[in-house]
Formats: C-alpha cells, sequence, structure tokens
C-alpha cells in the first residue's frame, strides 16, 4: 500500500502536520511487509477474481506510481466483494520470500463498502521485457502530482498477474501511515519477470519506495490457490 508522503523517517513529522495517528506504525502487531519464510498450512478458501479493462488514469504523486482503477472489478474472498480500486509500484519489493528482494511489488489494491482491504502483492524479478509494463511505462507523467486520464486506452491489470495462480495469504497492514490493521494480503508465489531497462525506468521516477520488514508476531502464513 502506499501513501502520498514521504519515507518511514519522516512519519512523525508528517503525522504532526496532517493529524494522522501513526501509533500503529509504531506499536502494532500485525504489520506489513514481511518476510515470508514457509507457509503453515493451506486455506480452504478459494480467491474468485473477475477483472475488466480500465482507461489509464496515472499520476506520478512523488511516492509511486499510481493508476487508478474504473469500478466493475473484483474479488470475492471470505463471503465479502472487494472492489479494486487502484494498483501501483515499489522498488524493491516490499515483501521478501526467504530472505529475498525481489527488484519490484507491484499492489492492486481492493476495498469493501466498510473500509476492509485486500492487497494482491505481485512480485518483479528482472528477466524479459514484459510488454504490458512497458505501456504503462510510455504513459507516466513527467510531472509529480498531475493525473492523466487515457480516455480511448484501456488496460486490464488483469493480464499482468502471473498464469500460476498460488499466494501466500496472511492478515496484516497498510504499509503506510495509519498503517491500519485491516488487510488481507496476499503474495505472489510466482513473480512476473521486466527487464533491466524497465526496473532503471521507474527509478529514474520513484527511488527506494519500501517500507522495512516487520514482525511476524503470532501470525501464520497459508497457501492459497
Amino acid at each position: 500500500m502506499h501513501w502520498r508522503g514521504a519515507g518511514p523517517m519522516h512519519w512523525k513529522e508528517l503525522s504532526d502536520i496532517l493529524a494522522i495517528d501513526i501509533y500503529l506504525c509504531r506499536e502494532g502487531t500485525h504489520q506489513s511487509p514481511i518476510n515470508i519464510n514457509n507457509a503453515l498450512g493451506q486455506s480452504r478458501s478459494k480467491i474468485l477474481t473477475d477483472f475488466s479493462p480500465t482507461p489509464i488514469r496515472i499520476i506520478n504523486n512523488g511516492h509511486t506510481i499510481h493508476l487508478s482503477y474504473d469500478p466493475g472489478s473484483y474479488i470475492n474472498w471470505g463471503n465479502k466483494r472487494f472492489e479494486l480500486i487502484q494498483f501501483h509500484f515499489h522498488s524493491p519489493s516490499e515483501h521478501l520470500i526467504k530472505g529475498k528482494h525481489y527488484d519490484m511489488e507491484m499492489h492492486l489494491v481492493y476495498k469493501t463498502h466498510d473500509h476492509q482491504f485486500l492487497v494482491i502483492g505481485v512480485l518483479m524479478e528482472k528477466g524479459k521485457n514484459n510488454a504490458l509494463i512497458q505501456k504503462i511505462w510510455e504513459k507516466i507523467p513527467v510531472d509529480k502530482n498531475k493525473e492523466v486520464y487515457y480516455e480511448d486506452y484501456l488496460f486490464n491489470v488483469g493480464n499482468l498477474l502471473p498464469s500460476e495462480n498460488n499466494y501466500f495469504h496472511y492478515s496484516g497492514s497498510l504499509t503506510t501511515p495509519p498503517c491500519s490493521e485491516n488487510v488481507n494480503w496476499f503474495i505472489s508465489q510466482t513473480p512476473i519477470e521486466v527487464s533491466i531497462d524497465q526496473i532503471l525506468f521507474f527509478q529514474k521516477f520513484i527511488k527506494h519506495n519500501a517500507r522495512p520488514i516487520q514482525q511476524l508476531n503470532n501470525r501464520s502464513v497459508l497457501n492459497v490457490e
């Protein structure tokens, strides 16, 4: 998850200015991201996704490259429907797998009407050029905080997900203030590939924007297919 602010070292300063409570960021016990070493079992529930194409609405907000999503795409999980509202990118990855950072991580952010969140985290590693990512990179605005709307340019983010539908699932938080602990996280077990040039191109706009790893505490990680 992202927030239009600076990194963790500036959260206290920004919380004072914007009246944001960052207590959970400091004291929460179900914080994200985490290092995933292994899964303790298999979830009985499956995630059921439905994606529709959307016009590209893209902004460089200084913290990430953020794309808003039109209503109509959703996930059913745990008898709840989560609507896809946006997706964005981190470099390096926020989550680690067995201590390994990936080159990037994409977050698909879903929300219910009662403000519960579900986020799919897609790990991204250096490899071959990704044609779909390139279509997004070509639309990144040069100017910060200026959203650009391409009404006739449709994009389906579901086509960016790995073909293998397997995830690590755990209960966590937003990774930026107020760090609310109301997020169902699903981290792809299979990364997608992007080229080194595409990674470096993203980093021209956004430098390091990953929150440090948080303690797992007493949480369990499950496999989900």
